[in-house]
């Protein structure tokens, strides 16, 4: 069957491919899956998305030019000027994961201002190890997990546009040293934010507003002060607090959980296990 497969806001509400994907909405960090036997899919360039593409099984073959079959367990990282067109002898599964033009060039300048020219490059079918573990646990999560929090949303953007700009960009200076430093009284700030609005949907976007910092230098200014993410530090607070509301008060377990921020009483209960090997 073709598919065509786009990556541009505009292209992709016309396309049913991945309407699913959630391109009618503003956001930095899309996934979808995918099980096709295509003739004919035809990647678009101009688009407002990188992608990186982890293949499960089955495989995909360019058309469009020479090239080695691309085979299961590898991924290919495909910049927005990319433009090309596949097809595949057999049933193919993949992953795909989109960070938008604008979240990876914010990182870029934070991270790396001292560099220039600094650009995402094409991948093929290459092995990437630790890139195809962090597509697999991202869809684990956001595929399955209706509940994730847009702090979970920011992490995983943060962590994959990461490793893209270090393992697959013409990045030619190493990370300014001190990029991320939160001063003591920025860092108290957003603690006091944290207990004030426990209960809300947090996210890296508003807090840095309220700050007016970058959503890069808070993300790492933060882990590198406490030696968490903020999402980690935030299901932490989150545990404690409902622990301590379990003790004095005899509320429903799903009220605790909406009144100290969690999505569901069953995020709450995943939190405890994980955090604290107990149920609420």
């Amino acid at each position: 069957m073709p598919v065509e497969v786009f990556r541009d806001e505009r292209e992709a509400q016309r396309s049913a491919v991945l309407a699913h994907a959630g391109f009618d909405q503003a956001a930095d960090l899309r996934i979808a899956r995918f099980s096709e036997n295509v003739d004919h899919c035809k990647v678009h360039p101009g688009a407002d998305y990188h992608s990186a593409c982890l293949i499960l099984s089955g495989g995909m073959i360019r058309i469009d030019k020479p090239a080695p079959k691309i085979r299961p367990g590898t991924i290919t990282v495909e910049p927005v000027e990319f433009g090309g067109t596949f097809t595949n002898d057999e049933q193919t599964d993949w992953l795909s994961v989109y960070i938008s033009k604008a979240r990876l060039a914010e990182m870029a300048r934070t991270v790396f201002p001292d560099a220039r020219d600094l650009r995402l490059l094409r991948a093929e079918g290459e092995a990437d190890p630790q890139l195809a573990d962090l597509i697999r646990c991202c869809a684990g999560t956001l595929l399955h997990r209706p509940d994730a929090t847009q702090l979970e949303l920011d992490g995983w953007a943060q962590v994959i546009a990461m490793h893209l700009l270090n393992a697959h960009s013409t990045m030619n200076a190493q990370p300014a040293a001190r990029a991320g430093d939160l001063s003591p009284k920025v860092l108290q700030i957003i603690l006091e934010m944290i207990e004030d609005e426990l209960e809300a949907d947090l996210s890296l976007a508003s807090m840095a507003r309220h700050l007016d910092i970058g959503t890069t230098r808070l993300s790492l200014g933060f882990r590198a002060a406490t030696g968490k993410s903020l999402h980690q530090y935030v299901i932490e607070r989150r545990v404690q607090r409902a622990r301590e509301a379990l003790e004095r008060t005899t509320l429903p377990l799903s009220e605790i959980a909406f009144a100290v921020g969690f999505s569901s009483q069953s995020h709450m209960t995943a939190s405890f296990r994980a955090r604290l090997g107990i149920t609420p």
